[in-house]
């Protein structure tokens, strides 16, 4: 039995829908909070704080980024 695990409930941050997940493994997408931009698409890394994002967005935001020649995020590691 693992001892110490957390686990949240929070808004995705691509979709807004209420979802659980461990803080620790959630993927979280740095977005600059002035523009709402990530640091690969135009915000500032320095400013960026996690957000955030379900696996049906992160499902359906992959695709879109390949076909715009920027890494895929990754499930179950804090991105960042």
């Amino acid at each position: 039995m693992n001892e110490g695990t957390l686990l949240a409930i929070g808004p995705c941050f691509a979709c807004g829908e209420l979802f659980g997940f461990d803080p620790d493994t959630v993927p979280a997408i740095p977005i600059d909070p002035d523009n709402g931009l990530p640091p690969d698409r135009g915000g500032d890394r320095a400013r960026a704080v996690n957000r955030p994002i379900c696996d049906k967005c992160l499902a359906e935001i992959n695709p879109i980024r390949a076909a715009n020649g920027l890494p895929p995020f990754i499930h179950g590691r804090r991105l960042g």
